[in-house]
């Protein structure tokens, strides 16, 4: 394995296998747990051109397909060499609809990076209670629904300076309980909800509860 490949590089494509259900997104032919065939990740923006390593910019392939797709061979399904078929660009759209965000995630409630006075409140908030973002410092932190795909979303904190995402949690500590900030690298580390509301409902109650 080439050295530019993160460490947790297996467990990646392995996320990204069940993700799509172990079969090919170009042909359908099945790997992984449900078949015999041999399964890669292939990067959508490829490295050579400024993709990056996240589940956002893989998608399932058989080897077949990938060896075409590079121009090397016949894939099971045609199409142009380098170019991917409806099959690929149909699961792409299903699991990646994109903003103008560069990571390709829609932050749901959220357009043209516009903020209603809710979410104005909100932020200035968190940048009250965290003291500004930890990373660069700036008071520049704002809260985001991230969607991950349909009925699955994740909350974030965001700095709209630096781009430093992080996961949001609640710790208790010498029998104080807070909202705690965790660095990540995708939105996708983070664990999923089906319900924002629920999810912020449960937190105030906990916080509520213990404080």
């Amino acid at each position: 394995m080439a050295d530019r490949y993160p460490d947790d590089w297996n467990r990646r494509r392995r996320e990204v296998y069940r993700r799509d259900g172990y079969r090919c997104q170009n042909c359908g032919a099945r790997g992984g747990r449900i078949g015999n065939t041999e399964l890669h990740a292939h990067h959508i923006v490829p490295i050579s051109q400024g993709g990056r390593h996240k589940k956002t910019n893989l998608v399932t392939v058989c080897k077949a397909c990938h060896n075409a797709i590079h121009g090397e061979g016949i894939a099971p399904v045609s199409f142009h060499a380098g170019d991917f078929s409806d099959r690929v660009t149909n699961a792409i759209e299903r699991y990646y609809r994109t903003d103008d965000h560069e990571d390709g995630y829609v932050r749901l409630g959220k357009s043209d990076n516009t903020k209603d006075e809710a979410q104005r409140q909100v932020d200035r908030g968190r940048n009250e209670e965290y003291g500004g973002c930890p990373n660069c410092g700036s008071f520049t932190l704002t809260v985001s629904w991230v969607g991950l795909k349909p009925g699955s979303k994740v909350k974030l904190v965001e700095c709209e300076s630096c781009s430093t995402q992080y996961d949001e949690s609640i710790e208790t500590q010498d029998g104080t309980t807070n909202r705690t900030l965790h660095e990540i690298d995708d939105p996708s580390d983070s664990e999923p909800a089906r319900s924002a509301f629920l999810e912020e409902l449960k937190t105030q109650i906990r916080l509520l509860l213990n404080r």
